[in-house]
């Protein structure tokens, strides 16, 4: 099977698998699948018209898994993933599974299905594009004159999720007569 489908604004999206039929085996299956934005234009703080540069997105997952019916009624699958996501000088790579199963309630009727997707590493970012070097307010110098740029990197937690980190239990309680600092206690 193959899929080719333009969507608004350049992007693109390409989709191929293929399955092979073991007979009392199973079945082994393969896909390919891939999103490309597209020529974006490069702007910045400074050329906020474009810089005359473009980049793209790709992101793209290669695909394995083998599926077997495990009776008349009950199957169950399982995919082992490799994922990649690229944008302009930046890449992103890791791996997951995904494991499914498929209830057949009655033969020509109602089918029942669950399933675990994306399950794996804790991809990260990498590459030169993460760190961004910007000086706010060209007219105060508040640095020590060598770097006279603000250091900026993507923050670690999403929005609303910077609570301070809690406190251990032992720091939180102490036993009645114990005098010692939470730092002592821990020794």
């Amino acid at each position: 099977q193959f899929t080719h489908s333009p969507w608004l604004a350049g992007i693109t999206f390409d989709y191929a698998g293929a399955a092979l039929t073991l007979g009392n085996f199973g079945n082994l299956y393969g896909s390919v699948t891939a999103l490309n934005s597209g020529d974006i234009a490069v702007r910045t703080v400074d050329q906020p018209l474009g810089t005359g540069e473009n980049y793209n997105v790709t992101d793209i997952a290669f695909g394995i898994g083998y599926g077997r019916e495990i009776s008349e009624r009950f199957s169950v699958g399982v995919q082992f993933k490799y994922l990649q996501e690229t944008i302009w000088h930046s890449a992103m790579t890791g791996f997951a599974i995904d494991v499914g199963t498929l209830y057949r309630i009655s033969p020509n009727g109602l089918h029942i299905g669950a399933s675990i997707s994306n399950f794996g590493t804790r991809p990260q970012f990498n590459g030169r594009d993460l760190r961004i070097l910007y000086d706010q307010n060209k007219l105060v110098n508040g640095n020590t004159g060598r770097d006279q740029h603000a250091r900026f990197s993507p923050p670690d937690t999403l929005p609303g999720r910077d609570r301070p980190p809690r406190r251990r239990r032992s720091e939180q309680h102490a036993s009645p007569g114990d005098r010692r600092l939470p730092s002592e206690r821990q020794q």
